[in-house]
């Protein structure tokens, strides 16, 4: 039990810059237009996969660093087609990724 004149520290957020870097396919739209993985051709798959395969072993913080020859970046929907990002999937939780930003 904390002492009369003993303040409790303020809540920290969670460093996430050293979590391993995990993905989902939670939401994967097979039947959307714009990218169907039924047209993918399977050499686009394999890269995909090793790609994936590779980033699966990196942190969070490695993943998210803007200084990369790989091109990895935060999306601006505003300048896509999709321009309320992941809000316009309407089984998603808006509350969890309401303040997430898309790579």
């Amino acid at each position: 039990m904390a002492k009369q004149n003993e303040r409790i520290p303020a809540l920290q957020p969670a460093a996430v810059d050293g979590l391993p870097l995990r993905f989902s396919f939670k939401y994967l739209d097979f039947d959307n237009a714009k990218f169907l993985p039924s047209k993918c051709t399977p050499a686009y798959i394999h890269e995909l996969l090793k790609i994936l395969h590779r980033f699966s072993t990196w942190t969070v913080g490695g993943f998210i660093d803007q200084n990369n020859d790989e091109h990895r970046h935060i999306i601006d929907f505003t300048q896509t087609t999709e321009k309320d990002g992941f809000q316009h999937i309407s089984q998603i939780d808006k509350e969890q990724f309401g303040y997430q930003e898309g790579w």
